[in-house]
């Protein structure tokens, strides 16, 4: 019976991955230097403060998808919003309305578009956006269009840096779902079909 091969340690490669683990943490170094580069680059811009002036004319609006917003802020989105809290979604519109700010919808909204739009207009103007990924589904990325379309959404905005859904491995490794009860109306994706 053949034995199994032996690795050599060569002096001359800084590290070896002969296993999974290897590989995780070859990659965890990898991805702690980007964060360290991405940290580092914004670190180089301050923001200038400027203390004992008169701010009693102070005008923080500004023009922001043809509406003047109070803040020179818009709230852009994050999927799941439902499992930080029931009202998701409904209460991040909610709050933009009462604040006057704009607010893009996320494609992984646990609410369907028309029902977060009418939760933030109950409240007062608000302008949304739909953002969406790039779909094989031709079909139903039109109807996603449309509905945004009908549903008084003014822009969209295309998420480009995932053109292929990356697999999460700390979410896999977990088994991590989306809790039962949660949809993605937007996507036409029940509990059912995505528990499937």
């Amino acid at each position: 019976m053949a034995s199994l091969p032996v690795p050599v340690p060569n002096q001359s490669v800084k590290q070896v991955i002969l296993s999974i683990a290897d590989l995780e943490e070859a990659a965890s170094a990898k991805l702690n230097e980007g964060i360290r580069e991405n940290s580092a680059a914004f670190n180089k811009y301050r923001i200038r403060t400027r203390v004992l002036r008169d701010i009693s004319n102070v005008n923080t609006s500004t023009n922001v998808l043809r509406r003047r917003i109070a803040f020179p802020l818009c709230v852009l989105s994050a999927g799941l919003q439902a499992m930080a809290h029931p009202t998701g979604e409904f209460a991040i519109s909610r709050a933009c309305a009462k604040r006057g700010i704009n607010m893009a919808i996320s494609f992984f909204s646990n609410y369907s578009i028309e029902h977060v739009r009418k939760a933030g207009l109950e409240v007062g103007p608000l302008t949304h956006v739909i953002q969406m990924y790039s779909m094989q589904d031709r079909v139903l990325q039109k109807r996603v269009i449309q509905r945004a379309e009908a549903a008084g959404c003014t822009a969209i905005f295309l998420t480009t840096d995932s053109p292929v859904l990356s697999v999460r491995y700390n979410e896999w490794r977990n088994d991590f779902r989306t809790p039962e009860g949660l949809e993605f109306p937007i996507l036409e994706r029940t509990t059912e079909a995505i528990w499937a």
